[in-house]
């Protein structure tokens, strides 16, 4: 119960650091876009069912949206990017397979495989806002440059908030 409870409050907090802190950010003339709100769906547990990856993906975008009056584009990458996460899950498996008490996170899984799937799903998630956000071909190429400065600064973003809480845990 402790697990799913610290993963209900991480998921929300993100929501919330979103929402009012870096949702209002503008760097590089908004060629930086931090998406941090993507910190609660990387943590989410390995083992759930697929839907459950997907109502989280589409909840978090929704919550974004309704914060921020985004006009649905945080939902659809939301679901785009949650409705992808056990594919990318499945693919970067190890042979064995995941242990069935396996926390996400650097220290169960290591650092390369952490660093990759953190970087898919924020790819996914930024590809498909920048692209939806663009409106019109002529605007993609923009679009997908601008996703990814944004996915490197999110990811750059989850990795230094995810060791600072390593380190916190490790003191206590």
């Amino acid at each position: 119960m402790e697990g799913t409870l610290q993963t209900a409050l991480r998921w929300v907090l993100a929501l919330l650091a979103q929402s009012w802190i870096f949702h209002h950010l503008v760097v590089m003339d908004g060629w930086v876009t931090p998406l941090f709100h993507l910190y609660g769906l990387v943590l989410l547990p390995l083992r759930m069912r697929p839907v459950t990856y997907l109502l989280a993906g589409g909840l978090m975008g929704l919550g974004v949206d309704l914060l921020n009056f985004g006009g649905g584009l945080f939902t659809a990458a939301g679901l785009v990017s949650g409705g992808l996460q056990p594919l990318i899950a499945r693919l970067l498996a190890p042979r064995e397979g995941y242990e069935a008490d396996a926390e996400v996170g650097p220290q169960t899984l290591g650092w390369l495989w952490w660093l990759t799937y953190t970087f898919l799903i924020v790819v996914v998630h930024a590809v498909w806002l920048f692209a939806l956000e663009a409106g019109r071909w002529g605007l993609v190429p923009k679009g997908l440059g601008q996703a990814a400065t944004s996915a490197l600064a999110t990811s750059a973003l989850i990795v230094i908030v995810r060791t600072l809480f390593m380190r916190n845990a490790r003191r206590r």
